[in-house]
């Protein structure tokens, strides 16, 4: 684990401002005093998704692929070019990897984590430096597994957004 991740979700995200929000029928948390272990489907996902780092669809992907030998990697395009379910898997990423904006999350960064001006505020930091170059690194992994040059390459709708 990492031991600085909830102390860097609880700065950089909206969470605390979100669990505040009345969406849905449930509360923020399973338990109100609870950690961020707590927190529900929606207010984790739309915490990340608000920084538009979208880390819960994405984290671990870029990781496991860099690991693969080529000969692996050339499976795993025969896997997207003949497994329905498997493409589905990947586009679904790769149109996360489209909505996500590293450059926001690291406006987030700036904006929320910096001024905190605590000791571990430079670890907080390169955590969030850490997670977009993972961010990148799948982006990369999935365009190699696609032959794209860019995330969502034939989808003009997604792309004029």
């Amino acid at each position: 684990g990492q031991p600085n991740f909830v102390p860097y979700f609880r700065s950089a995200t909206p969470e605390l401002e979100l669990a505040a929000l009345n969406v849905g029928s449930r509360p923020a948390k399973r338990r109100p005093t609870g950690g961020v272990e707590t927190l529900r489907a929606i207010p984790w996902v739309f915490a990340w998704t608000q920084t538009r780092l979208n880390l819960t669809a994405w984290l671990g992907v870029g990781s496991a692929l860099q690991q693969l030998e080529p000969a692996q990697k050339d499976t795993l395009k025969a896997m997207y070019d003949s497994w329905p379910w498997f493409q589905a898997l990947v586009d679904l990423v790769d149109m996360i990897m489209a909505k996500s904006e590293p450059e926001i999350a690291a406006n987030y960064d700036r904006q929320l984590v910096a001024p905190l001006a605590s000791a571990e505020t430079p670890e907080l930091m390169a955590l969030g430096e850490r997670l977009r170059d993972e961010l990148s690194a799948t982006r990369d992994e999935l365009l190699e597994l696609r032959d794209f040059s860019k995330p969502q390459q034939h989808n003009d709708v997604l792309l004029r957004g």
